[in-house]
């Protein structure tokens, strides 16, 4: 009974997570048209893959929240069947369905890179600008942990943003166009985010 209890906890704060990132993702989408940079067909690429026009009919927003949807219901499903079954229920017996909803949180994201007036977003996360700290800009060469991890990624600058510093965090963009890079520049003097050197890492 008592793994029962566990389980369906676990589960219910499975679905309440699922809900509230996609929650997060569509407000993301929506902020879109309040970008800072203008949305058109960028070259950018993040660690999670291209990013496409943020839009609520972008493909990858509309597999996420499939996938979301699909599995909560699942989840449901199961969270039914133990309350209605007396059976008792192992952990082994339970695992597939933990396993699901931890791959749907970690396998399932919208691709982005977004700069609005309160911060910024990068693959769904969002960091206002106090916790933005500073930036490296360097162009890809032969030897770069991205230089090819996608086509022509020498055509490339590597955008660094270090974010949280207690926490050493930081993320990365990858930029083709140079105008874009400048304008991201400018953005980040506007908000006091300082450019360090690559070297400086």
């Amino acid at each position: 009974m008592f793994i029962k209890f566990i389980i369906l906890v676990i589960l219910l704060s499975f679905i309440t997570m699922i809900t509230i990132h996609n929650i997060r993702t569509k407000k993301m989408i929506m902020s879109s048209n309040e970008a800072l940079l203008p949305m058109e067909e960028w070259e950018i690429i993040t660690p999670k893959g291209k990013v496409e026009k943020l839009s609520l009919q972008m493909k990858s927003w509309k597999i996420k929240k499939r996938v979301s949807i699909g599995v909560s219901l699942l989840m449901l499903l199961f969270l039914g069947l133990l309350i209605v079954l007396d059976e008792n229920v192992s952990w082994s017996q339970s695992l597939f369905f933990l396993y699901i909803p931890i791959m749907t949180l970690t396998t399932f994201h919208v691709p982005s890179f977004l700069v609005v007036s309160n911060g910024l977003y990068v693959d769904e996360r969002f960091y206002e600008w106090e916790r933005v700290k500073s930036y490296q800009i360097s162009p890809i060469k032969i030897g770069d942990e991205a230089y090819g991890m996608f086509e022509q990624s020498g055509d490339y600058k590597e955008i660094i943003i270090h974010v949280d510093k207690k926490l050493h965090r930081k993320q990365k963009v990858y930029l083709r166009d140079q105008h874009v890079v400048e304008q991201l520049q400018k953005l980040f003097k506007e908000y006091h985010v300082a450019q360090k050197s690559k070297k400086a890492s």
